[in-house]
């Protein structure tokens, strides 16, 4: 069986791209739970119409969020999109690895607004 040390010891990962990735499990961890809180309070009193405004004002503010994510991420891993070109895609290759998982995560809130959108006309 691997755990996570004997995969550290398989594949040389070095402490920055270790840094990287755990920068952007935190974002995508706290994305999730974010999502997940709204779910549990959307069905705490709200009627109907105030469902459905919440879902899209919910899904709006949590897209923006992907973009202040990516800063964050960038700002944190010190990414630059400068220098050479294998330094630049390695970056944006991050960067999108986490815009992946956050989008992820905002499926069940997008499908619940295309939901909302079908069944009122």
């Amino acid at each position: 069986k691997i755990d996570s040390d004997k995969f550290l010891k398989l594949f040389k990962i070095n402490d920055s791209k270790l840094k990287i990735m755990k920068h952007v499990n935190e974002e995508v961890n706290a994305f999730r739970d974010i999502s997940q809180q709204f779910s549990k309070l959307m069905h705490n009193g709200f009627n109907a119409k105030e469902r459905v405004d919440l879902v899209f004002e919910f899904q709006a503010y949590m897209t923006n969020q992907i973009t202040e994510a990516q800063k964050r991420v960038s700002e944190l891993s010190g990414f630059t999109f400068m220098g050479d070109t294998s330094s630049i895609a390695n970056e944006a290759g991050h960067i999108a690895n986490l815009t992946a998982q956050l989008k992820a995560v905002l499926h069940d809130v997008r499908t619940l607004a295309l939901g909302f959108t079908s069944s009122h006309g």
